[in-house]
């Protein structure tokens, strides 16, 4: 006769499973969510003469409740605030912290709740977090200008823009100074992004044509680009890339002047009708050594006083004399290297040299 011996495992009142097998001599038992607070477990054991049973108890720790709160969709880098509630303490993984606020990552993100009970037990739950793309926004190059002109300003990388300032996308408008526009543009999903451009105003240069005899024209301001013109013919005068013009023909003149920004300005146009009839004479004037490191030395062809002003690189009157007399010197020792203008008038006679200070 066979006789067969072994035992297993069961509980009247427990919810939970007994792994792996019930039959196995040690077991690990698995609680249930519903399983009361003590759950008794019986081991049974038998063989051809008869059966057994072993009774233990486990004490079930209830786990805290913890509700992560609904799924979040935010635009990314928009600030999000995970609030979760529970029972216990809570701690948020990837450093989150509970009811306060941070900037939403892009794509799909999930965060975890763990909650942790007085008995030490815990729970988890999870918030989906969803970071919708930001629209790559692009506001342009820099751009620069001369005061007066007009800029456009055209973004792109969304589906529609808002400029500060007062600027349409799209819509020419000339600024006044030199300034950055911020441009917020909308992509199709409702999420917004800035960029920023630099519209840079150069400044116009104030162009005069002077006449400084009858037939000799000087520009201002010194230091500049100057080509002139005939105003009849609005052709530009061969060779006349100077700042001054000595007319060969009676008629109409102007000079276009250029800063180094290219910016221009075209003065006043001037009429010259002596041309034939008035000879200058300013050779019969000069002023020497040139260049200097010092003194300059003014000769006139006759006793008579003359009336001397000394102008620096930008235009400006640094000094005057309103008798020199021939072998007059005038002091640059103390003036900056560089170039300065003298104009000299005697009567009729007039005399503009550029010398070089070194």
């Amino acid at each position: 006769m066979l006789f067969r011996s072994g035992g297993f495992w069961a509980t009247t009142n427990g919810n939970g499973v007994i792994a792996p097998n019930v039959s196995n001599n040690a077991v690990v038992y698995n609680a249930g969510l519903n399983d009361p607070a003590s759950v008794t477990l019986s081991y049974v054991a038998f063989n051809q003469c008869g059966s057994s049973t072993a009774n233990t108890t486990i004490n079930i720790l209830p786990i805290p409740n913890v509700n992560a709160g609904t799924d979040v969709t935010i635009c990314a880098t928009n600030p999000v605030t995970l609030n979760a509630t529970s029972s216990g303490s809570v701690v948020w993984n990837n450093g989150v912290l509970n009811g306060v606020a941070f900037a939403a990552a892009g794509g799909s993100n999930n965060y975890v709740a763990t909650a942790t009970a007085a008995n030490g037990c815990t729970n988890t739950d999870t918030v989906l977090v969803n970071g919708l793309a930001l629209p790559q926004v692009n506001a342009g190059l820099d751009q620069s200008i001369c005061a007066g002109e007009f800029v456009t300003l055209t973004a792109s990388g969304a589906i529609s823009y808002a400029w500060n300032n007062a600027v349409v996308d799209g819509i020419p408008f000339a600024p006044n100074a030199t300034s950055s526009y911020t441009v917020t543009g909308t992509g199709a999903n409702g999420c917004t992004n800035q960029d920023n451009v630099t519209v840079t105003v150069n400044a116009v240069p104030n162009a005069v044509a002077i006449a400084v005899d009858p037939v000799t024209l000087v520009a201002t301001p010194a230091g500049q680009s100057y080509l002139w013109y005939n105003c009849a013919t609005a052709q530009a005068i061969v060779g006349a890339g100077n700042d001054t013009l000595i007319a060969s023909a009676n008629g109409s003149y102007a000079v276009i002047v250029t800063n180094a920004n290219g910016c221009s300005d075209t003065s006043d146009c001037m009429i010259v009708d002596q041309v034939g009839l008035f000879f200058p004479t300013s050779a019969v004037i000069a002023l020497y050594p040139n260049p200097t490191s010092d003194f300059v030395t003014l000769e006139l062809p006759a006793e008579d006083g003359a009336f001397a002003y000394v102008f620096d690189a930008q235009g400006k009157l640094i000094y005057e004399v309103e008798n020199a007399k021939n072998g007059q010197q005038f002091d640059l020792s103390r003036l900056s290297t560089g170039v300065y203008t003298f104009r000299i008038t005697l009567n009729n006679l007039s005399h503009i040299e550029k010398v070089v200070k070194q």
